[in-house]
């Protein structure tokens, strides 16, 4: 699970300041905000670590990808290319063999570890390119110090090394220094564990990060149109793509996952779970898919709206089904311990069904499979009022902690974008609700009941405005 991470220079943000990710993390905001933006930069993280180029700092996508940020002089604040892009993620790796002796030396409990880099232009104007100028990997031992390994850059193309409370023991003469760049952002160089002869974990906090990238999860803002006929090759896949795309396939693929509430509640099958979910978010009666050709592995989604209604192909439906179930099948697919990046999960669905979504996340984040917590991470971009009305119910009524999630909103001031963490209290209020952060009601309530009056002054009695007669509301 990632548990904090601040930016500086990237896009819309000099500086986010360091803010907590929780199982349930929202990010609200008006349009070009900048709220996409903390998105993308996981997102890039993810592509950069699964990226074959190990000389490209970063992987920015293109046509092709589901992110396309330009050059490393479009990912910089202002596109001040005299500035450095800086990052500090921290996060819990799924293992503990990163540093010297990590039993003896990192915090039990608390394994978290932290990555931090720097990367700015160097060289000549018309042929500078991105160099990573500070790498560091750290974590806090077991007496509250921090332990850690970095590397810095220095004049010309060498970098210095350190590391604390084991120090770097260099191979043959000379001082801790290295001539070789770090691999992408986050990597030290294979000369690194040559250089010296005590470094050999840092191929482990290399790791790490690729491991991270591995459980992580995007889906976008805009979901792939259904279809008639779905193929699924039979291969066990647990994405439903970039555009949810293989959703089908994925649900097919993890048919015989079995998920529960709690350790010790009946398991049920994931199928289900999506079905269910859909029935209590008011969309659907039933779903089903079924075969049409094993031989040509076609299959076709089956949905009736209600008990009484006939059973209808899933493009004869609502658009707003087909654009939340790759959604709800994400959720579940996901193996233990992702990280699921989700702009805009309630896009096309009724007030009530972004309301009840609300739900199925609670219940995502806190399920079961084979009696072991799933860990399942939600980082999500929402526009929904009603999403974040029922958070705060659920809060309240004790079916969600409000340590599990983390609010955000996202705003603009002088061409800079803010980040403001919103209290949630233990009952589901908060403390400080931004100035017009939904738009603002009560005004439109004022302004509306003083236009009524007004038009109401000046028609003569029993007649409309509009000639017809009057009515009350």
């Amino acid at each position: 699970m990632i548990k904090k991470l601040r930016i500086q220079n990237f896009k819309a943000w000099k500086d986010t300041s360091a803010f907590d990710l929780k199982p349930i993390t929202l990010f609200f905001g008006s349009n070009s905000s900048g709220k996409s933006s903390l998105i993308h930069f996981l997102l890039m993280m993810k592509l950069t670590a699964e990226s074959s180029n190990r000389e490209a700092v970063f992987q920015t996508g293109g046509p092709e990808s589901p992110l396309d940020l330009g050059n490393f002089s479009d990912l910089l604040y202002r596109r001040d290319v005299k500035s450095a892009l800086e990052f500090a993620l921290d996060w819990v790796p799924l293992e503990a063999r990163y540093f010297p002796n990590p039993p003896k030396n990192l915090k039990p409990g608390n394994k978290v570890l932290r990555l931090e880099s720097r990367t700015r232009f160097h060289g000549k104007a018309e042929s500078a390119t991105p160099t990573v100028e500070h790498l560091s990997y750290s974590a806090e031992n077991v007496s509250g110090k921090r332990i850690f390994v970095r590397m810095n850059h220095k004049a010309g193309d060498t970098y210095s090394a350190e590391a604390v409370p084991v120090s770097l023991e260099v191979n043959g003469p000379g001082k801790p220094v290295i001539s070789d760049p770090p691999i992408k952002c986050y990597g030290f160089p294979d000369s690194f564990t040559v250089r010296f002869k005590n470094a050999d974990y840092v191929r482990a906090l290399n790791l790490a990060v690729e491991q991270l990238a591995s459980r992580i999860f995007y889906l976008g803002p805009i979901r792939k149109r259904p279809s008639r006929l779905y193929h699924w090759s039979e291969s066990r896949i647990n994405s439903v793509g970039y555009e949810g795309e293989m959703t089908i396939g994925a649900l097919l693929a993890n048919a015989n996952r079995k998920f529960s509430g709690s350790a010790k509640a009946p398991a049920t099958p994931m199928h289900q779970h999506v079905a269910e979910a859909l029935k209590a978010m008011g969309l659907i009666h039933s779903l089903k898919v079924e075969a049409l050709n094993t031989g040509l592995r076609l299959y076709e989604v089956k949905v009736k709206i209600s008990e009484a209604a006939a059973e209808v192909n899933l493009p004869d439906v609502g658009f707003g089904l087909s654009q939340l179930l790759p959604v709800l099948v994400q959720c579940y697919a996901a193996p233990a311990n992702a990280i699921l990046l989700i702009e805009q999960p309630e896009l096309h669905l009724h007030p009530k069904a972004q309301a009840r979504l609300a739900n199925v996340l609670a219940n995502v984040i806190r399920s079961f499979e084979n009696g072991k917590r799933r860990n399942i991470q939600l980082i999500i971009e929402t526009h929904s009022e009603h999403l974040l009305r029922r958070i705060q119910r659920l809060i309240a009524e004790d079916k969600l902690s409000h340590a599990e999630v983390a609010c955000y909103n996202v705003s603009q001031e002088k061409s800079c974008a803010q980040l403001e963490p919103l209290k949630v209290t233990d009952q589901g209020y908060i403390e400080n609700w931004p100035k017009d952060f939904f738009g603002d009601s009560m005004a439109e309530a004022v302004a509306h009941r003083q236009a009524a009056l007004k038009k109401r002054a000046t028609t003569p009695p029993g007649k409309t405005s509009s000639g017809g007669a009057r009515t009350h509301g």
